[in-house]
């Protein structure tokens, strides 16, 4: 168990384990590390939250995420 992602891509890269990484980066850590990808898995997910503090956003790109229905 790493508590280092760095240490852990390392080992990895070394032939010593296994790391986990997100499809949009794959071709990226591949060619870095000079890995490859041995599986994939859908039912892992990443929960992203958005903590303003009480005032108007003036950001049109966060408007749409402050929406009603952008909240369920």
């Amino acid at each position: 168990m790493f508590e280092d992602g760095a240490l852990m891509k390392v080992f990895a890269q070394r032939g010593y384990g296994v790391f986990c990484s997100l499809t949009s980066v794959e071709i990226d850590i591949e060619k870095q590390y000079t890995v490859k990808v041995i599986r994939r898995t859908y039912s892992l997910t990443e929960c992203l939250y958005l903590i303003l503090p009480e005032r108007k956003v003036s950001n049109p790109w966060l408007t749409p995420l402050l929406t009603p229905t952008a909240k369920k």
